[in-house]
């Protein structure tokens, strides 16, 4: 591995500075935009070459140093000196305005934990991270450290893709696994009882409603246009979209009462391609709020958010005997084991079907088995 400075000379006689760099069996040509005036009559001449040369040597000195950095498996020292903490604050501010605050919450336990905003990249190793996950433990459930210390990883994940850092050290920290939990979600019965009843956001009503035959997640629903859904006369109507949590194209199919939900009853009521399906809605505590009181007036005593729709997608989706891989599929899941939650959720209601038949009695007895 070598970076030369060479020198090219133009037309009108200056020379142009160039890197000439070899490394990993290839060569290539880097040039700074860089001239020295040739011939140097007069000092001012002479000065702007001699400070030109320096800057020239500076640049070629920094190439050496990121390459030997990447060839030795470490990123160089001016960016790995950056700052952590501002890092992260830009990285939520990119996210969706769903995920944003969740990301930030994060950002603030990472900040408490390292005692200032001036966090460096270079401080962060493998055991600066194993007594971050110690200290969430201390302050939250297993669950709730296990998602802040994800959220943690990608943002070192983040720096790894901008080559401000080579490898994320959070990774080789051993986690304890997240307890399974209770997940809400509706029967047919309780989707009837909100589809019977009024809701003082009616695309809000209509949005949700559609979550819970698709299964899509609110940020997807949010984005979805009328362009993302296309019709086909031997498969009906699908979704055919890059899902915004994990960026990866999926083909959604759409039952036709999903459609039906939004005043569609063939290909020619479907609006502009750009324009929203749901037009109006957005995140914030009013609309969550108005969410949950849409459910309350249905009678519904369960703790509903938008993300109920996609859990009950899923458990009505395998209640009815639909296969746990397509399901997998159909939620986006890039793991099967993410699917498998909602799996035993429908064996807990077959074994509370099976308890719920009733108690025979023995003859001559009066005590049940």
């Amino acid at each position: 591995m070598s970076v030369k400075l060479r020198e090219k000379k133009l037309k009108n006689g200056n020379l142009s500075l160039y890197l000439d760099i070899y490394h990993k069996g290839s060569r290539n040509y880097e040039f700074l935009n860089l001239h020295l005036t040739k011939p140097a009559k007069t000092p001012l001449d002479r000065q702007h070459n001699k400070e030109t040369k320096e800057l020239a040597n500076q640049i070629r000195a920094k190439k050496e140093i990121e390459l030997q950095s990447v060839g030795h498996d470490h990123s160089p020292a001016f960016k790995r000196k950056a700052s952590f903490i501002a890092f992260a604050r830009k990285i939520t501010q990119q996210k969706e305005e769903s995920s944003r605050k969740a990301y930030n919450l994060v950002a603030n336990k990472i900040e408490s934990f390292a005692g200032s905003n001036d966090l460096r990249f270079d401080q962060i190793n493998k055991q600066w991270c194993e007594n971050f996950y110690a200290y969430l433990l201390d302050k939250v459930s297993i669950n709730t450290a296990y998602d802040n210390f994800t959220k943690f990883s990608h943002f070192l994940n983040e720096a790894v893709r901008k080559e401000i850092i080579s490898t994320n050290p959070a990774e080789k920290v051993d986690r304890k696994k997240r307890k399974d939990t209770h997940r809400a979600y509706l029967s047919f019965e309780e989707i009837q009882k909100l589809f019977d009843t009024p809701c003082n956001r009616p695309e809000l009503k209509k949005a949700f409603l559609f979550a819970c035959f698709t299964g899509l997640r609110w940020s997807d629903i949010k984005a979805l246009t009328w362009g993302a859904i296309q019709h086909s006369e031997a498969t009906g109507y699908y979704i055919d979209h890059r899902q915004i949590k994990t960026q990866s194209y999926e083909t959604l199919p759409i039952p036709d009462q999903a459609m039906s939900l939004l005043g569609v009853s063939g290909p020619e009521d479907m609006g502009t391609a750009n324009n929203p399906v749901f037009p109006g809605i957005y995140y914030s505590t009013v609309v969550m709020a108005d969410l949950k009181l849409w459910a309350a007036k249905a009678g519904i005593t369960k703790d509903i958010t938008f993300h109920v729709a996609r859990h009950t997608f899923a458990t009505l989706q395998l209640t009815s005997g639909a296969d746990i891989a397509i399901v997998s599929k159909l939620l986006g899941h890039k793991d099967i084991a993410v699917t498998q939650i909602y799996a035993k959720v429908i064996d807990r209601r077959k074994r509370e079907a099976v308890n719920n038949l009733p108690k025979l009695k023995l003859k001559g007895d009066d005590k049940t088995i």
